[in-house]
């Protein structure tokens, strides 16, 4: 399965390798600017939304959440 990485690259030498595989078509570069977010994480979000819709009551206040972070 394909991965998405976002990399600086800091030697010329890897932005050669970088290259070479794209040439042989082994890795996509993606404009910087665009941001993927994976179909499984939008149908996710879809999915919690409309639960939470239904059932606006299954809401955590963050007030109460982070006072459980700071307990210690």
């Amino acid at each position: 399965m394909p991965a998405t990485y976002h990399i600086r690259i800091k030697k010329d030498y890897a932005a050669a390798v970088i290259e070479d595989l794209q040439k042989m078509k082994a890795v996509e570069l993606l404009d910087d600017k665009k941001e993927v977010i994976p179909e499984w994480q939008k149908k996710e979000v879809r999915k919690r939304v409309k639960e939470i819709e239904k059932n606006p009551s299954i809401l955590v206040d963050e007030e109460v959440v982070f006072n459980m972070l700071n307990k210690d």
